[in-house]
């Protein structure tokens, strides 16, 4: 996610694999919204967890992880059919 330059263009490949399985998307969908519709949902909480697995939590790996984990947050939002909600 974070190697992608044009979030827009992204969006829309990543939406276009769906036409030929419109359900298949709606699944997708659910998973995004289960997973990471919150900093504190399962599938960010599993990344936060992989972030700090193998540094020390100084102040500044707090600020940095945090960081990191919002921005995939974002991300992810902005992947969503609705947009950023």
């Amino acid at each position: 996610m974070s190697a992608q330059v044009d979030l827009k263009q992204f969006k829309a490949d990543f939406e276009r694999q769906f036409e030929r399985e419109p359900e298949l998307g709606l699944r997708v969908w659910r998973i995004l919204d289960d997973y990471f519709h919150k900093t504190t949902s399962p599938g960010l909480l599993v990344y936060e967890e992989s972030l700090i697995a193998d540094r020390p939590l100084d102040r500044d790996a707090r600020r940095e992880v945090r960081d990191e984990v919002e921005r995939a947050h974002r991300l992810m939002l902005a992947l969503h059919p609705a947009g950023n909600r």
